[in-house]
């Protein structure tokens, strides 16, 4: 997985991530954002 994260990074021109914790730092960010477009989503849908 970790791999990924770093081949999707570069394939996308964006840092790199290299440490555990910077790792760590993509994965929580990208779960924080799809979290939060799922809220929206529910709200624009079920009147939330």
């Amino acid at each position: 997985m970790i791999e990924e994260i770093q081949r999707y990074c570069k394939e996308t021109n964006q840092k790199i991530p290299k440490t555990i914790g910077e790792i760590a730092q993509v994965i929580y960010l990208n779960l924080a954002i799809i979290y939060a477009i799922s809220i929206e989503d529910l709200k624009r849908y079920h009147k939330v």
